[in-house]
């Protein structure tokens, strides 16, 4: 896979989170975030 280096700084992140265990926590809180603003995910096309 190839990203530019915004692409690529977050996958470094995910992977630092998914190091410490902590992924799972991650999504979770991202999607209360989502909840709590009344906001939906964007479905892939």
């Amino acid at each position: 896979m190839f990203w530019g280096r915004e692409g690529a700084q977050n996958i470094v992140a995910l992977r630092c989170i998914d190091a410490s265990h902590r992924l799972e926590e991650f999504w979770k809180d991202r999607l209360n975030d989502y909840a709590v603003r009344n906001d939906t995910l964007p479905l892939a096309a």
